[in-house]
């Protein structure tokens, strides 16, 4: 039985990068918000740290 290749390593490689660099402009910004709110208090950053990952799942589905 053969074995159908669905993509090649260089376009494998070519897809890498863009997801890579959308991971961690995520946590660049999830950095941002808890940096920027660190003045409001330990609850405000708990909100914060709450919310960013289900913000950006929310987001990254389909519609």
């Amino acid at each position: 039985m053969t074995e159908s290749v669905v993509f090649t390593n260089r376009q494998l490689r070519a897809m890498i990068v863009p997801l890579f660099l959308e991971q961690l402009l995520a946590m660049l910004v999830g950095l941002a918000d808890t940096l920027v709110i660190s003045y409001a208090g330990e609850t405000a950053v708990s909100g914060v740290s709450l919310r960013g990952p289900r913000s950006i799942a929310a987001s990254a589905r389909p519609r």
